[in-house]
């Protein structure tokens, strides 16, 4: 445990010092470009707060982080998503939270780089209705505080090989967007 602790701790403190060296040379060329920087770990909130401000970042920089990338699953506690009750709800908030809480502490704007309606990856066993209920619920409260987000996979959504919307997965893509 010790080691793993040591090792991360290093990782962060590589990560921080690439972040400055980075946004520092990209200022020289593009004072106001937009940069986007993330925490480690699969870009969990968690790790938001191990993120050290860049000194050049002058109020154009984003943080993106991660949650239910590969989407929700029936199995797995971190990511529980079965009916939609209150403790999986709260999952969902907590992450949301955990994100303010860092954004107001720094100024900073965070945006979510993806999740997904569905464990895609994973056997996709949630039935379209199952879908659109946690679609719905997770873009209402993302739209709600006002945090832009990104889902994966487009390719569930919209068929770019025939230039068609995926019929099956419409309900899941206007409940997505009819949250605004």
């Amino acid at each position: 445990m010790f080691t793993y602790y040591i090792f991360y701790y290093e990782f962060t403190e590589k990560l921080n010092e690439l972040y400055e060296k980075v946004v520092t040379e990209i200022r020289k060329i593009s004072p106001t470009r937009i940069i986007i920087i993330s925490p480690r770990i699969r870009s969990g909130a968690d790790y938001l707060k191990e993120l050290k401000i860049p000194t050049k970042s002058n109020g154009y920089i984003m943080a993106e982080w991660h949650f239910y990338a590969s989407g929700p699953s029936k199995t797995n506690e971190k990511k529980l998503w079965t009916t939609g009750t209150e403790e999986e709800k709260q999952l969902i908030t907590n992450k949301i939270n955990i994100a303010l809480e860092w954004q107001k502490n720094t100024g900073i704007p965070t945006w979510v780089g993806a999740w997904m309606p569905s464990n895609y990856n994973d056997g996709n066993d949630y039935s379209i209705n199952e879908q659109v209920k946690f679609a719905k619920y997770m873009s209402k409260q993302l739209y709600n505080v006002g945090i832009p987000f990104a889902v994966n996979s487009d390719t569930k959504f919209y068929n770019r090989e025939f230039n068609k919307w995926v019929e099956e997965t419409q309900p899941v893509f206007e409940s997505i967007f009819s949250n605004k």
